[in-house]
């Protein structure tokens, strides 16, 4: 109940709510060909971002306001692959595929943070849902048949990846300001690279 003595700290933790976070993702990507490009999508949340064929080596920097206490979806799609045509997107010879139509995700920073290099939340929470099938793969890095690749955070994103670099930099003193300069170098390829 609002009353004269707690509206101050009812004010607090509404404006505390509507807190918003800017974020800068990166999302290197890899796109396989196979009898035509794979047409990917990337949504952060409900908002597209791409939506497009391509095929090699691209990057896409996404920078997405978002508020706190809400769930960032990061996903990467592929659709419109085809396996039972006479011109699939996979070939297969004695079980083994030959070539296949894919996109991988290479590597996932956020604020020059990566999460796939640094093994930050990204292969225990990644999952893939097929498309019209209740299907889920864990602990994926792209998108390979038909269907979403997501990667769920809560927000604000880096108080809860700040746990996962205090065990990743345990071994650093940094608290001492004689930290060589290998060493700062090092603790800097960690937790950035």
């Amino acid at each position: 109940m609002l009353t004269y003595k707690n509206i101050e700290s009812e004010i607090e933790k509404c404006a505390s709510m509507a807190e918003l976070h800017t974020y800068r993702f990166q999302l290197d990507l890899y796109g396989s060909s196979c009898n035509g490009d794979p047409y990917v999508f990337i949504k952060i949340n409900d908002q597209l971002f791409y939506d497009e064929k391509f095929s090699g080596h691209k990057t896409f920097v996404i920078n997405e306001t978002l508020a706190k206490n809400t769930q960032c979806n990061i996903i990467v799609g592929l659709k419109n692959k085809n396996v039972n045509s006479s011109n699939p997107n996979t070939i297969v010879k004695n079980d083994i595929i030959i070539k296949d139509q894919f996109v991988r995700i290479e590597d996932l920073k956020i604020n020059q943070i990566s999460l796939k290099k640094n093994d930050l939340y990204f292969w225990e929470h990644a999952k893939f849902l097929f498309d019209n099938s209740e299907q889920v793969l864990e602990k994926t890095d792209g998108a390979y048949y038909n269907g979403q690749f997501i990667l769920s955070l809560p927000t604000p994103i880096f108080p809860y990846l700040s746990k996962h670099f205090n065990s990743q930099i345990e071994n650093y003193n940094v608290d001492k300001t004689s930290l060589s300069a290998e060493r700062r170098q090092e603790l800097l390829k960690t937790v950035y690279d």
